[in-house]
C-alpha cells in the first residue's frame, strides 16, 4: 500500500489540494497527517481514509465537534497515536514536545514514526525504526531558512518499507 504523509499545513488550502491531487496520482490508499492542520474544513473534499494526530495549532474541540456534525470518516487523535497497518507497527505524534519523540524511536517497537511540527523534511534510520518527518505545507515562509522555501509531502511503500519525499513547489 502506498500511504501519503503531510504534516502542518497551516490552513494553507492552495498547497493542501496539491497535496491530495498528487496522492490521486501516485495511488495513494491512506494519508497520515501529523497535525498543524488548523481548520478542519479543509478535509470537507477529502475521500482518502484519513488518520490524523493534532498539532499545538489543532483545537480538539474544534475538530471534534466540525467531525461529528459532518460525519467524516477522518480518525483525529490527540497526543501519540499508534496503529498498524499490512503488517507495519507505526507511531505518529505532532512533535510539539521533541523529548517524546526520541523514545518513540529508540524503542524499536515500530517500524515507522511520523512526526511534523519543525516544518523540516527528514528520514532517519534507526535500528528498525525509520523517523520520517513529511515537511510542511506552510509556504510562504519568511526568513533565511532555505529548508522551510519548499513544501513537500512523504510516501511509504508498506510493501517495501521505504519512503520518500515529492516538493510541491
Amino acid at each position: 500500500m502506498i500511504v501519503g504523509i503531510l504534516s502542518d499545513t497551516h490552513d494553507n488550502i492552495g498547497l493542501f489540494r496539491e497535496a491530495i491531487m498528487l496522492f490521486e496520482e501516485c495511488g495513494v490508499e491512506l494519508i497520515l497527517d501529523a497535525g498543524d492542520i488548523i481548520n478542519p474544513t479543509i478535509y470537507d473534499e477529502v475521500g482518502f481514509r484519513t488518520k490524523a494526530v493534532l498539532g499545538n495549532h489543532d483545537d480538539p474541540y474544534r475538530f471534534e465537534s466540525y467531525i461529528n456534525a459532518k460525519g467524516f470518516s477522518i480518525d483525529f487523535y490527540e497526543g501519540i497515536h499508534e496503529f498498524g497497518i499490512d503488517g507495519i507497527n507505526i507511531a505518529m505524534y505532532h512533535g510539539d514536545l521533541p523529548y517524546q519523540i526520541i523514545p518513540l524511536v529508540n524503542c524499536q517497537k515500530y517500524d515507522l514514526v511520523v512526526t511534523g511540527h519543525n516544518h523540516l523534511p527528514s528520514l532517519k534510520q534507526r535500528g528498525k525504526t525509520l523517523h520520517l518527518n513529511p515537511g510542511h505545507l506552510k509556504v510562504p515562509v519568511r526568513g533565511n531558512y532555505p529548508d522551510y522555501k519548499i513544501a513537500t509531502v512523504a510516501f511509504y511503500d508498506t510493501s517495501i518499507g521505504e519512503a520518500w519525499f515529492e516538493p510541491l513547489l
